[in-house]
Formats: structure tokens, sequence, C-alpha cells
């Protein structure tokens, strides 16, 4: 059996049966609680590859289809299959198998296919592809496990062999990819079993395992090479080729300059409020600018984009309010906000970002109080909710810089979970709204801290940077995509184990945390987020000043990577990026390295807003389906 299951909707799953001596296949919907049959000549054994020879045993299995496995996309998924007695691999489109009204013969002459010959005693029992689209196949007269990469014609010269052992993989019965990529096989002797008895003295049954990525590694299945990666991606760069949606720029600004500032409010310096984060929603641009220097403003900012005069130099007005915003605000200091880096909008409404409550004065210090999770009601520009830092979480120099939220069914505001990563000591954060509380995990890759932007080397350990969010499974939970900004790897860890405080306090997380792949060289990320429309995370990849993208339907490696966006020049240094809820992603860049280590010159631009609807950005590109 093989299941067919809808990511967003369990209860839209499909059974694939076999039936190797009806020779058809069975269909099970467990929506509609019905099953119904196809038939097929490629179902039928080839009688001229019914007989083997096993162990000297000479014996005959006549056996029909027998293995149905599923391409890795989820959407207009392939299943391919084939009988026992067979040498040849067939497919058909899982729509034609969905739909009742087809069988068991209605089906369009072309829908089921002739893939092509696997190779002389290639008779397969099982088989499974991974999220590569790599095919594993149970070879039962070689007693191995062969692979074929999809993308490749099917013939014997496309054919590896990942495993062979005549002693522990005498017929190899059964054969799967789990979700981590790792092969599993089962053999069992089992027509020797039928036909000669077995030798209770002997290890008769046997079960191995090993890693996908590992296994094809010296095979023709390996396709396409590192190096050919490496060229890809060389061409791709020096002629711009995958570059198509290019981000529309918005407003720009040499300096930032604020309105409605009472002009016995002085003492703040232009040059050092750097914006560093971006959110739009319903017209409005929400603009964080840390306290990274002394004398900065405002730390929470607002544009209305109706009222902003001119794409140049947009002035910005504190938010909700200047008297919360400002260091010597008359207002206790609970009520005021101290240093934000990044904000999100939730599906509420809900403006939610961490104060790191650290900020520098005009000696050079460092001053704070423990960091706050924060809550803007966006409808009532009003506070709706406040959460300390327990003294049990310890947030490593106020390094909580951006936050992703968390809304079950997208409608359960009082249920909300806030994650949150720290760069500084590799946690992430979780903040229960319901139970008011907070806990945290421990996972880190900091091992790309070399950068080179704008003419400047440097080195930053940052650990987790940025988590982004897939859209809700069938079960009410999300995949958290993240990684550390000095990495070139990206990870993932359910939800569902993000949630529960008793797997924190586990000594080692077990498989819980996965590596799903690298992006390329120079591809360090700050932000990232996740577009429900698309499937597709675009990446800030702030050593390349550009914006990269990947659609998570295919595996993560440099050729599925495309560049949303690249300049040298006025794209330095992507700072944040989002997609707000009518599907534009927004970006800001900021040139901070250069103002960090060198000077800005504040007769050029320095900081830009940038935009685009997330499909045209894609358009052209690897991301796009």
């Amino acid at each position: 059996m093989t299941v067919d299951t809808n990511a967003y909707n369990c209860d839209d799953a499909h059974a694939y049966m076999p039936n190797l001596e009806l020779r058809n296949l069975l269909v099970y919907s467990l929506r509609r609680n019905d099953i119904w049959t196809f038939t097929h000549p490629f179902m039928q054994p080839d009688m001229a590859n019914a007989n083997y020879v096993l162990d000297g045993l000479k014996f005959g299995f006549p056996d029909g289809i027998f293995s149905v496995a599923l391409s890795p996309n989820v959407n207009n998924r392939i299943a391919f299959f084939h009988p026992l007695a067979s040498l040849q691999e067939f497919s058909v489109p899982t729509r034609v198998l969905k739909d009742k009204s087809l069988s068991p013969d209605k089906y369009a002459p072309g829908d089921f296919k002739d893939l092509g010959v696997r190779g002389r005693q290639a008779q397969s029992a099982t088989h499974d592809i991974d999220q590569r689209g790599v095919l594993y196949y149970t070879e039962i007269q070689t007693n191995s496990i062969k692979c074929w990469n999809t993308q490749t014609a099917l013939k014997p010269e496309n054919v590896g062999t990942v495993y062979e052992d005549a002693e522990t993989l005498t017929y190899p019965n059964d054969l799967e990819i789990d979700p981590v990529g790792d092969i599993w096989a089962m053999s069992n002797r089992l027509p020797i079993f039928i036909y000669r008895g077995l030798n209770p003295d002997e290890y008769n049954f046997h079960i191995v395992r090993g890693r996908g990525d590992y296994a094809i590694q010296n095979t023709v299945c390996n396709v396409p090479d590192p190096d050919a990666i490496t060229l890809v991606f060389l061409l791709s760069f020096l002629l711009g080729t995958s570059c198509a949606g290019e981000l529309k720029e918005i407003f720009k600004w040499k300096q930032v300059y604020y309105e409605g500032i009472p002009p016995e409010i002085t003492g703040y310096d232009n040059y050092n409020n750097v914006p560093m984060g971006v959110t739009h929603h319903k017209g409005r641009l929400f603009v964080a600018i840390p306290r990274r220097a002394p004398n900065v403003l405002s730390t929470l900012n607002v544009i209305s984009m109706s009222e902003a005069k001119s794409t140049e130099s947009p002035l910005l007005r504190p938010y909700p309010s200047l008297e919360m915003n400002r260091l010597d605000s008359s207002l206790p200091k609970e009520e005021r906000f101290t240093s934000i880096y990044r904000m999100r909008m939730d599906t509420c409404e809900r403006l939610w970002f961490v104060d790191t409550g650290r900020h520098v004065t005009n000696d050079g210090s460092m001053k704070g109080h423990p960091s706050v999770v924060y809550a803007i009601d966006t409808t009532t520009d009003t506070v709706a909710e406040r959460f300390v830092y327990p003294s049990n979480v310890m947030d490593a120099n106020g390094a909580s810089i951006s936050v992703a939220v968390d809304i079950p069914n997208d409608k359960d505001c009082g249920g909300a979970f806030v994650y949150i990563p720290n760069l500084s000591d590799g946690k992430i954060f979780v903040f229960s709204l319901r139970e008011k509380k907070m806990h945290n995990f421990f996972h880190m890759n900091p091992y790309q801290g070399d950068y080179y932007v704008a003419g400047i080397h440097f080195q930053w350990p940052d650990g987790i940077f940025s988590i982004a969010l897939s859209g809700q499974d069938c079960r009410g939970y999300r995949t958290a995509y993240f990684h550390p900004m000095s990495s070139f790897e990206e990870f993932s860890v359910s939800t569902e184990v993000l949630r529960n405080e008793s797997l924190s306090m586990r000594p080692h997380q077990g498989d819980d945390f996965k590596r799903i792949g690298e992006r390329g060289d120079g591809s360090q990320s700050g932000s990232h987020y996740y577009d429900n429309s698309t499937g597709v995370i675009f990446f800030a990849e702030v050593g390349r000043n550009g914006i990269g993208c990947w659609n998570t339907v295919k595996p993560l490696m440099p050729m599925n990577m495309g560049t949303v966006m690249q300049d040298e020049k006025r794209f330095i240094y992507p700072a944040d990026l989002n997609v707000d809820t009518s599907g534009n992603l927004w970006v800001i860049t900021n040139t901070m390295p250069r103002w960090f280590y060198e000077t800005l010159d504040t007769n050029e631009y320095n900081f830009r807003v940038w935009s685009a609807p997330t499909k045209e950005a894609i358009r052209g590109t690897v991301c796009e389906l």
C-alpha cells in the first residue's frame, strides 16, 4: 500500500493498493470512504521475465503490479509502478487515479506511460522515491538496492547500485524512505523459505539502513554533480538569467527624519538612526530602528503609504506615540520601548516584536532591562500584550531580534505561540500567549562566519537568526524553518515539538531538529519568510546583496535556489523581509556593514524599501512551478 496525503487536509488521503494476483490497482478515498479499481496492460506480468535464480534455487513468480511509488511534489504527483515479473517501469498521474469516473479503463490513451527498462535481471519488488526525485528499487535476483534519478531517462546506464550483498540482502522484499531521507530495507529469503527451507542456525532476516544522500554520492543517480551545480550558479550570476521579477523601489532615504516632533525635543543624531526592520499592513509601513548607537529618537515608527508625499525620504512617525518611544519619557519604564529590531503581523492584526531592553549610551556603554515580548493591536493602536522574559529564561546579550507568530487555524487569537530565535546563544524561545509562559530549545550551527559586503571583510559568528513558518498541516502544526546567519544550511522542526515545553527539557533532541539542505556558497541569510500562496521561502542573502528563493516542494540544494533580486550598489545588506496578508514581499536594505565598520555617505541614498507581489517576484526563476 502507498498512501497519498494532502498536507493541508488529512481527510483527503488516498491509498493505492496493487493486487499482484488480479493484476489491478485498487484506489481508496478516505474522504469519500469509497474504493475503485484500475486495470491496464502495464500491470500484467512479463512472462519472459517471470523466472528467477537465487542462491542456486530456480523458481517462478509470475506476479503482476507489485509496488507504487509517488513523486515528491505534493500537487500533481506521479505514481511510478511495475509488476514484479518485469524489467520495466511505468507511470500514471495521481489525478487520474483519484478520479473514480475514469475507472477501470476510461482514462486517456496517454495517461499510462512506459518509462523504460532498468536492465537485465532487474526484477524489482518494492520501491520508493526521496525528496530529490531519486527512485530506489529492491532487485530480488541481484540481492541489491538500485537507484534511478527520475530527472534522467530510464535505461540501464542510468541505474546505479546503492548496496549489494548476498549475505545480508538475500531477497530484499521491502524498502522505504523515511521523512529524514534515510533508506530502510528488509530481506527475508522468502523463495528459500518456500521451496527449500531456512537454516535456523543462520541469520535469515536482515534490516539495513543508510542515508540517501550518502548512498548515491558515487553513483549515476547523483545528478547533477557538485561541479555542475557550481557552474550553473556561476552562469546564473554572470548572465543574470535567474533574476526575473525584480523588486520595485518604494522608498529611499539618505538619512531618516521624523514628523510631529516638538521643537523642545533635541539631542538625537540622524546618522545613528539606521532602520532595521519593516512590515506592511493595510497601507501602513512599520519601521523599526534599534538603539545600536546613542541618540536614536524613536525605535518603532510608521509611515502612512497614502500620506507619503514622495518616494524620497518620507518622514517617520513614532508609533504608537512619541512618548512610548523616548528613553527620557515621563511614562513609567514598563510603558515605553527601548530597542526593537524586527516586527511581524499576525492574522489577528496584531504587531508582534521583542523589545531587547538594551541601548547604547553616549559614553558607549550598554544599559538595559530584561527583554519584553509585545503585541500591538493595530486596529486600536494600543498595547494588547506585554510579557517580560522570566528570570529562568536568559536572553544572552539582548539578542532576540526577530519573531515568528503562529496562530492556530489562523483564527485562534488567544492561542498564539511566538517563536523567537536568539542569535547569540543558539536558542529558540517559545512564548505561549494562553499560558503566559516561556521555554526554550537549543540548536546552533554558526559555521560560515566570514562575510564580504560592499568591499568590507568582516566576521559575525551569529547563531539562529530567523524562523519561517509553513502553512498549517492537517493536524494543526507547521514546519518551522530556521538557520543561523553564519551558515549556508537550513534546518527544520515541527511546531508540535516547539509548543511542547516538556520536550525542551530533554538533554538531546534526537531527530526532531532536521538538516534539510544547503543553499550554496556565499548564501548567508538573515531574515527569511514562507509565502503561503506559493510555498516559496524568500531569503535575505546579506553576503550577495540579494534576495534568494526556494520552492519547498523541491529538495533544498544550490540548483533549486533562485535569485529574485541582486544589486551590488542599491541593494546593499537586505536587513529584513516578510510577506504581507495581500501576498506582497517587502524588503528593507540599510548598508549596515558600511555604517558599522566605516562611514555612511549622507549624500547618497543608504536606506531603501522594496516590494513586489510574490508570484511576480519568482516569475522566471526555478522557484516558479
